[in-house]
């Protein structure tokens, strides 16, 4: 049986408006937001899956997508930024992301702060031999 392959590269992180002075190390948030991805990505990978319809019609691409952390952690908020080109994959990798985002431990240097995190989900079938 062939094995499929779902890929998550990072294409950013970016962190939600929060007053300056309530920042504290600018590196540290950094740093967390970096780990958060590595986390996020980590439940992604124990839970990816090849929509069995796009397998079907050999459909690949890549969908960034943006999610919403609130301060408490929930996601409150997820939408397609850029589009692989195939509804069901869109739908996938936001149906995907938005199951590991309950999975993943969120660092201590961003707890109670709302956050945005963009990853792009990449679709590659294996070559056909």
């Amino acid at each position: 049986m062939r094995r499929l392959l779902l890929r998550a590269l990072v294409a950013s992180l970016l962190l939600s408006s929060v007053a300056a002075a309530q920042d504290p190390d600018p590196e540290a948030i950094a740093a967390a937001l970096q780990l958060y991805q590595y986390r996020l990505l980590q439940a992604g990978t124990k839970l990816r899956g090849y929509p069995p319809e796009a397998v079907n019609a050999r459909l690949e691409g890549s969908a960034s997508v943006s999610l919403h952390i609130s301060a408490a952690g929930a996601l409150t908020r997820r939408a397609v930024i850029q589009s692989s080109g195939h509804r069901v994959l869109d739908e996938h990798a936001l149906a995907l992301l938005e199951e590991a985002v309950p999975l993943t431990e969120i660092p201590l240097a961003l707890h109670n702060r709302a956050f945005i995190v963009r990853i792009v989900v990449a679709f590659v079938l294996p070559k056909e031999e």
